[in-house]
């Protein structure tokens, strides 16, 4: 907007558009971004910069380089651009600074949490239910795609536990049998609650105990770098195994909520076991046979389909 535009406006309405324009920012990370543009207005004066150009730009984030990694730096520009966009309505996408980010992330590999295939169901049909009963229900509902609320892709989407038997042993027996443990005294309606010496506490398992539950299978399991299978483990885990079974990228899509195929396919683990069929596939010229056991898909009445998640706060129907 103009300086002659602005005149033609009154102020109250200027002051409100403003008001507007800040409500733009996430509400969730709002902070982050407020401080990302405080550090940048803070540089300029220290180095007495009176202008946003491209040159001062590209010096600000050659200096920041040296300290942060390239998925940092992508991020910290992301939101410097809209808080300079807003508060200033200048739009920092200069050509030489987007080559500049680029040449840092060139070769750069991001540390990504490890995934399990199919040990899952080793952990599932032996781990003792005494001690993992809540550990296995969260498994199962992570891996049928269940997300938070505030998830990155915010959408809401259903989840199923059908009747299928791993191991002689019943996915939908083991989610019954937690709902069974649940204290119906219980003064809230969060579903995942602490579970100690075989039953269910009134204590609610929070979203960090909740993120150290791959650990925990993968040490179970006695799986090398166990500290790597992190909260992340199961968001990943659960495309891989759907791409390895045969899932395509739309189903991936549908299944993760996300609208980017390169986002969609970012979250699969390469898979040693699937590179081999392949090989095995160009090499034969011969589409490799797989055993698939006989799987009962029905899905029982009492399964549970809801259209929340592991957090959300909803009375429990069983």
């Amino acid at each position: 907007m103009d300086s002659e535009s602005e005149e033609e406006i009154p102020q109250h309405i200027l002051e409100e558009a403003k008001g507007v324009a800040l409500n733009i920012l996430p509400t969730k990370s709002r902070q982050r971004y407020e401080k990302e543009y405080t550090d940048f207005k803070k540089w300029m004066e220290r180095n007495c910069v009176r202008k946003i150009t491209e040159d001062s730009v590209l010096v600000y984030f050659s200096n920041r380089a040296k300290t942060l990694k390239p998925s940092s730096l992508w991020s910290k520009y992301s939101m410097l651009r809209t808080c300079i966009n807003i508060k200033q309505n200048t739009d920092i996408k200069y050509r030489k600074l987007i080559a500049f980010l680029k040449r840092q992330a060139s070769g750069y590999k991001p540390k990504k949490s490890l995934t399990f295939e199919r040990e899952v169901n080793k952990f599932l049909a032996e781990a003792p239910n005494e001690v993992h009963l809540s550990m296995k229900v969260v498994l199962l509902f992570a891996l049928c795609g269940v997300t938070i609320p505030d998830s990155k892709t915010k959408k809401k989407r259903r989840f199923i536990i059908s009747d299928e038997n791993i191991n002689g042993v019943s996915t939908l027996a083991i989610y019954r049998k937690y709902v069974a443990s649940r204290n119906p005294e219980t003064p809230h309606s969060r579903f995942f609650v602490a579970f100690h010496q075989g039953k269910c506490t009134q204590q609610v398992m929070g979203k960090n105990t909740l993120a150290k539950i791959p650990c925990k299978v993968a040490q179970f399991l006695k799986l090398e770098n166990a500290h790597q299978y992190t909260g992340h483990c199961l968001r990943r885990t659960s495309a891989t195994l759907l791409v390895n079974a045969g899932g395509d990228i739309l189903t991936l899509k549908q299944h993760g909520g996300w609208e980017s195929s390169t986002v969609a396919e970012g979250y699969v683990a390469e898979c040693i076991s699937k590179k081999r069929e392949v090989a095995s596939q160009i090499l034969t010229g011969q589409k490799p046979s797989e055993e698939r056991p006989n799987r009962n898909i029905s899905i029982a009445s009492t399964s549970c389909s809801e259209p929340n998640n592991l957090f959300a706060k909803k009375k429990l129907k069983h």
